[in-house]
């Protein structure tokens, strides 16, 4: 009979541990398709990205802009070439019969295009990648319309709120813990956030990329450049002036997706103030060997040097705020998660650089 319960009891071992290895796979398969969805498509868009010609009454139209958002996330939108622009019939049709009052903008432009309501296109796209407007959502949204410029444009900030009653945007993907862009400068020789995007670094400097982009140069930036440290502006009137526009040659994209509870996931031991140095954590082992070390909790990411003795420990330039978050005061039990980050370097098609600052 001891061995029926013998066999019996292995067998279920067995198919626990079965199981487990399946559910742990399906957790990093979800994982990797939802990161090669995303970066696939913000591929194809930045491929796409259209740099202005001096078209008369449409160079100040024509731009790319990447700043962030009142939660100090980054936010990105550009002009690209509409995809499709022969072959849709939906793109067709844009402007096929005067009087039309409706923009391309993924809803319902099918129906629009049959009744002739779509304006011309002119084969020039907004492009705009947001995220939610509450800083603990995990919602990624993208925002298409055409033609450029006018009231509805992603170049004006009240039109890049999500679920608003007129907005494009439209939910993308879930998951996304963090959206990056990281831009290479005509200075940029490490894509290492640790250094500075510094003008004219000597044989022996680092230079890293700009985190902020404005080509059109008129957008003042929230926070005062370092000693010869890159920024895009100039001065406001360089808003209608495209000759002194400048668009990188290079784009680092990193994305950081959320992984199920297989993942770098614990929750906190204690409560946690904005100050607090010391993050206490159910299961601090998970964080260990994470590469990247940024863990994220409610809205905020923070940075830490080392894990151990059940906390992850701050010190020196880790810290609170990470990644232009907003240090808060957070709760026992709330989550803590690193997620899986994943990076991509794209090189962008007619990028220009300023010869006056050499």
């Amino acid at each position: 009979m001891s061995i029926f319960v013998f066999i019996g009891a292995a067998a279920i071992g067995i198919l626990r541990t079965g199981l487990s290895t399946w559910h742990t796979g399906e957790s990093r398969r979800e994982t990797l398709e939802t990161a090669q969805f995303v970066l696939a498509q913000i591929g194809q868009d930045l491929r796409s990205i259209y740099t202005h010609e001096f078209l008369e009454g449409q160079s100040a139209n024509i731009m790319l802009v990447c700043d962030r958002d009142a939660q100090g996330r980054q936010r990105m939108r550009f002009v690209r070439t509409v995809e499709g622009a022969v072959s849709s019939f939906t793109h067709r049709e844009a402007g096929a019969l005067l009087g039309a009052e409706k923009d391309l903008d993924l809803n319902q432009d099918y129906t629009e295009a049959r009744m002739g309501d779509l304006r011309p296109t002119g084969g020039l796209c907004e492009l705009a990648y947001v995220m939610d407007s509450d800083p603990a959502s995990t919602k990624l949204f993208r925002g298409l319309r055409a033609p450029i410029g006018g009231a509805g444009t992603f170049f004006v900030d009240s039109n890049l709120t999500p679920g608003g009653a007129s907005s494009s945007l439209i939910e993308f993907a879930e998951g996304v813990l963090y959206l990056g862009f990281h831009f290479r400068t005509q200075y940029t020789n490490t894509w290492d956030l640790r250094h500075l995007p510094i003008i004219m670094p000597a044989a022996d400097e680092k230079s890293g990329p700009a985190l902020w982009w404005d080509s059109t140069r008129s957008r003042t930036p929230p926070f005062k450049p370092e000693d010869r440290e890159f920024t895009t502006f100039l001065s406001g009137s360089s808003l209608l002036d495209p000759s002194d526009d400048i668009f990188p040659r290079a784009v680092q994209v990193v994305l950081v997706v959320a992984e199920g509870e297989t993942g770098a996931i614990s929750k906190l031991s204690s409560d946690i103030d904005e100050e607090s140095t010391r993050i206490p954590v159910e299961d601090y082992r998970v964080f260990a060997a994470s590469e990247y070390k940024y863990v994220k909790i409610g809205g905020e990411w923070i940075r830490y040097a080392e894990a151990k003795r059940g906390a992850l420990v701050l010190r020196d330039e880790y810290g609170r705020g990470a990644r232009w978050s907003i240090p808060a005061a957070h709760r026992r039990g709330a989550l803590v998660q690193a997620g899986r980050t994943f990076s991509l370097i794209l090189r962008l098609p007619g990028g220009r650089e300023d010869w006056n600052s050499r």
